[in-house]
This record gives structure tokens, sequence and C-alpha cells, in this order.
């Protein structure tokens, strides 16, 4: 991936991260073009809690493991928000 191609992917998704509406973002895409790369940086940025699961495994699983890492990653996204919360009231 190009450094230009990777800078556009990585402020697409901070601006998301960061937007108003918090959705779990899902990186997709063939092997070896540098998702996990541009997923680490972006949660080097973010400076918040993040789970990253790979799937890039020959065999990444079931849907028991997918419904897992997404409930791993609701957990993790309420927790900001309720921290969030708490240092409005302070």
């Amino acid at each position: 991936m190009t450094m230009i191609v990777r800078k556009s992917l990585q402020g697409r998704l901070l601006q998301h991260l960061r937007g108003r509406r918090k959705f779990i973002q899902v990186i997709s895409g063939p092997r070896q073009v540098g998702k996990t790369t541009l997923a680490l940086q972006v949660m080097e940025v973010l400076k918040i809690p993040c789970h990253f699961a790979s799937a890039d495994t020959p065999a990444p699983g079931d849907r028991a493991w997918l419904e897992a890492q997404w409930e791993a990653g609701r957990l993790k996204a309420r927790a900001i928000q309720l921290v969030g919360k708490q240092a409005l009231h302070h």
C-alpha cells in the first residue's frame, strides 16, 4: 500500500472513529496489504482502549468467535462512553 493511500485511509478511519456516532469499524481486504499495520497505527493515534482481533489465520473462527470479538469491541466502546460521561460530571 502506498504511503499516500495509507495516510488517506488512516485519516478516513480516524474521522469515523472520532465522529459523534460510534460504530465498530471492520477493516477487510486481501492478505498482506497493510490492514494490521493500519489498525495498529490508528489505535496508537487514538490513545483510547481499542479491541483488535485478526482473522488472518487459516481458520479465522466460526460464528461464535466473530460474536465474541464483536461483544469485546462493544464492551470497550461502552466503557469509553461511561468514562466520558463521568468526566463531564466532575
